[in-house]
């Protein structure tokens, strides 16, 4: 429970950094990639997820391992997904 506090509070400053970006004031920053958006979009995620990891590994650690490479996968999915179709294909 220690890493519950910091989890949500960066969780948080992302999801507020982010809606700030996206939707109030309409940045389009994935294509091309604008750094100044997307390093700190990418450390505030990875520090959250991160948060998570800890504890997980202190209960178990083949459990730790389970966990990174279930996030490698949904992690590569989730890249995928957001590719958008190339020019002349479905």
């Amino acid at each position: 429970m220690a890493f519950s506090a910091p989890t949500g509070f960066i969780y948080l400053i992302w999801a507020v950094f982010g809606f700030a970006v996206e939707y109030v004031q309409g940045i389009e920053w994935r294509n091309p990639i604008r750094w100044s958006i997307f390093g700190p979009y990418v450390v505030l995620y990875l520090a959250t997820v991160m948060l998570y990891w800890w504890p997980v590994g202190l209960i178990r650690r083949p459990l730790w391992y389970v966990y990174a490479g279930l996030f490698v996968v949904s992690t590569i999915l989730n890249a995928i997904s957001h590719k958008g179709p190339e020019n002349g294909t479905k």
